[in-house]
């Protein structure tokens, strides 16, 4: 082999390792980039999965250790923060429901068939004010209503289709003395 063919063999070689360096230095940037990004995600998830989590615990200690005060005569004022996270504020917006507190408690307000004492007079309708009524979480509300000279409170279950429709059922209701 003449030196020219030898030279030009180790130039080519050279070349072609340059290139297969490139690439590899660009491939494992890019991989790091890809995996910085999605290790970014799976923290953010892992967070608010915590946070739903924690937020049902503390909810599930409220709703047991559950506190009012009368405001006066006829109306409770409740004690008690926004109790939906910013997950499942999201998923009920996306049902159709953009402010997920005031849709669940006017849709609430216009079902008063769904409170009914034995103690309440007949042909009366309970009244639901927006002030009484409080979700305690993605599944349930508790409220306080007026049934002619009777006032009570009622725990509701609730579930909202895709298309924003909330569908009721009742868990407990009770006189207050």
């Amino acid at each position: 082999m003449s030196d020219s063919s030898t030279e030009d063999i180790k130039s080519k070689t050279s070349l072609w390792g340059s290139i297969i360096t490139v690439v590899a230095g660009v491939l494992i940037i890019g991989l790091t980039v890809t995996t910085i990004h999605y290790r970014d995600l799976y923290v953010q998830t892992l967070d608010r999965l915590r946070s739903v989590e924690f937020r049902r615990q503390t909810l599930e200690e409220d709703a047991s250790n559950f506190r009012f005060r009368k405001a006066d005569s006829s109306a409770y004022a409740l004690q008690l923060e926004p109790t939906l996270t910013v997950v499942e504020i999201e998923s009920l917006q996306q049902k159709g429901l953009w402010d997920p507190y005031a849709d669940i408690a006017n849709d609430l307000i216009n079902h008063p068939e769904l409170i009914s004492l034995d103690s309440a007079r007949e042909g009366e309708a309970p009244v639901l004010a927006r002030e009484g009524i409080c979700v305690l979480g993605p599944d349930r509300v508790l409220a306080f209503f007026e049934h002619g000279n009777t006032q009570g409170k009622i725990l509701l279950s609730y579930t909202v289709t895709d298309d924003g429709e909330i569908s009721w059922g009742v868990q407990e209701a009770a006189e207050l003395e």
